[in-house]
């Protein structure tokens, strides 16, 4: 447990303090505050008894417990050199440490000192933030549990629901649990945030993968079309093929041979030549046959006209003598020239040679047409020699397209779907660990929520703190009951059992009610071993709504509380005297011309 000590209070320039410092020594025994106003005839009231429990809380946290702001906080009169210094000691089971805090305004500063050391930080807010974790203690539980004030705090039972809620669960330490579950939150929606970029991811890629799988699917469609297609084409061509192939076999057998007549021609051509040979001769023989002849008949007539000479000799002719010799030996020779004898033999050699010609033609043309028969089967060998050669070579191709499109794989859509697999894998262990992760922390939530442990917990807490309530309350002799739920909500009923509002009762019940919270909160604390202040403010407690018995019943407690606990306590209150014999000491302050003292202590 760690103990609070408050061992001085020094203010200075400080709401209703001057430049005349009021310093207060505080210890933990029952004290009274009171005092009196001499700005005013005959007045207890603004002599400046708040001003203590304000600087106490301004010292601790930077801000006085009115709702007044920092300008306002610094004397009017002086309205400069602000300054609270407060002293206490940090005790625990091990260590035992002294801090002075001294807060200034006019300039603004605060000063740290832990055994006479400066720890100061180095902005205001980090030296009060190192205050809060030192003290262990936020504002609104030291307003509840150290300082109870009926003019500057609201009394926790008038208190919301929810600033009730935050101020016992703050008190028991319980808050840690909402920042848990705060944090749990955070963490989960940060944690959804991200799972439901990689769900989205993990869908994004599975799409994907669908897509090039549907890519995959066409481009082997579209490969198995092609391949059937050129097998197609292939059946068709080996079809195609063994026709022109059997065509040709067929062809083969039906093969001409070339025959050769060039001998023959040449017998016939060398036997016309000779008849035109022949021809020629006896052609040539009859024209000197005719011209024999001729010559015979010319002689003939010029032997039978004697008048002229021989037209061998070129002498006259002896008429008497020669000319009828002559004459029939001339006649004899003429006749003797048979010139049918001559037409006869052309003929026959005419015939002849048109039976040669004849026969030579006939026999070119049968080398012809033979050559042309040739001819036409070597041109239909040459077309189906090359049309088979044309579909081997087609063939051959398309066996080729066949082996590479068998073969055909599209590399980049193969490579994008091992890639996406990766991914998807990948993807999916990240969602799978996070569905883990979201799944672990909705048992956080849940454990942290007000139905997990924090409910077992506050329930447990709970039948402690209703028991210190209402021992208080039976203390003080309030005529009620209250019982707090494991939501904080209270249930206040009265003698008859009646379930009231806590504004249904006087002034002194609810103060009643007020005290009997404030103890327990204070034993709660101290049960809880956390930090507990040695010293408690009451400000104005004991002066409206209590009657004298109530106010008996208050200081009996706080009596009992000084011998069991040690602990001190301040009241602040006009009933000074009134109340001397049931206190240690009276602390009496006076107010002149705007400024507060501190006088004798009695």
């Amino acid at each position: 447990m760690k103990q609070i000590i408050l061992k001085n209070i020094k203010i200075e320039n400080f709401l209703s303090v001057g430049s005349n410092a009021l310093e207060l020594p505080l210890d933990n025994n029952v004290n009274i505050i009171t005092g009196r106003n001499y700005d005013k005839e005959d007045s207890k009231n603004g002599v400046g008894k708040s001003t203590i429990t304000d600087a106490v809380h301004f010292a601790l946290y930077g801000t006085p417990l009115r709702d007044i702001s920092k300008e306002q906080t610094v004397n009017h009169t002086t309205g400069k050199n602000c300054k609270v210094e407060l002293s206490f000691v940090v005790k625990t089971e091990c260590t035992q440490d002294e801090y002075v805090i001294v807060r200034s305004i006019s300039p603004t500063k605060c000063s740290i000192y832990k055994n006479k050391e400066n720890v100061t930080l180095s902005t205001m807010a980090k030296s009060t933030e190192y205050l809060q974790d030192l003290i262990n203690c936020s504002s609104k539980v030291f307003q509840n549990s150290v300082v109870m004030s009926i003019n500057n705090t609201v009394p926790f039972m008038a208190q919301s629901k929810v600033d009730k809620r935050k101020y016992i669960e703050n008190m028991l330490q319980l808050e840690v649990f909402s920042q848990m579950l705060l944090r749990a939150r955070e963490d989960y929606n940060e944690l959804k945030h991200g799972y439901d970029l990689a769900r989205s991811k993990h869908t994004n890629n599975l799409n994907m993968f669908s897509n090039i799988e549907k890519q995959i699917n066409i481009f082997d469609i579209e490969k198995q079309d092609s391949i059937a297609k050129i097998e197609s084409s292939l059946d068709e061509k080996n079809k195609t093929l063994v026709e022109l192939e059997s065509s040709l076999l067929k062809l083969g057998k039906t093969s001409v041979t070339v025959q050769d007549f060039t001998e023959d021609i040449k017998k016939i051509e060398d036997k016309c030549v000779k008849l035109n040979a022949k021809r020629k001769e006896l052609i040539e023989k009859k024209a000197q046959t005719l011209t024999e002849k001729k010559i015979l008949k010319e002689q003939l007539k010029q032997l039978l006209d004697s008048t002229k000479p021989c037209p061998t000799c070129k002498r006259a002719f002896d008429v008497d003598s020669n000319c009828d010799h002559l004459t029939e030996n001339l006649k004899t020779q003429i006749n003797n020239i048979d010139e049918t004898a001559f037409n006869g033999k052309l003929e026959e050699l005419d015939e002849l040679y048109d039976k040669l010609r004849t026969g030579l033609k006939s026999i070119e043309t049968k080398q012809n047409d033979n050559r042309n028969s040739v001819s036409t089967f070597q041109r239909a060998e040459v077309v189906l020699t090359t049309k088979i050669e044309n579909v081997k070579e087609y063939i051959t191709d398309l066996n080729l397209s066949l082996k590479q499109k068998q073969s055909d794989t599209n590399t980049l859509l193969n490579e994008q779907k091992e890639q996406i697999q990766k991914d998807i894998n990948l993807s999916e262990i990240d969602v799978n660990n996070i569905e883990s992760e979201l799944k672990i922390l909705d048992c956080v939530k849940y454990v942290l929520s007000e139905e997990g442990v924090k409910s077992f917990l506050i329930k447990k807490i709970l039948k402690v703190l209703n028991s210190k309530i209402n021992f208080y309350l039976s203390h003080l002799q309030a005529p009620v009951k209250c019982e707090f739920n494991e939501f904080f909500e209270e249930c206040i009923t009265d003698e008859k059992k009646n379930e009231c509002s806590y504004f249904n009762f006087s002034g002194g019940e609810r103060k009643r009610i007020d005290l009997a919270c404030l103890f327990a909160f204070m034993d709660m604390k101290r049960l809880q071993g956390e930090t507990v202040f040695n010293t408690t403010f009451y400000d104005e407690l004991l002066d409206s709504s209590l009657d004298d018995k109530g106010v008996e019943l208050v200081l009996d407690l706080l009596v009992q509380r000084n011998k069991d606990f040690g602990e001190g306590s301040y009241i602040i209150t006009h009933r000074g005297q009134s109340l001397l014999n049931r206190v240690d000491k009276i602390i009496n302050l006076e107010k002149r011309n705007g400024a507060t003292y501190l006088l004798q202590d009695i």
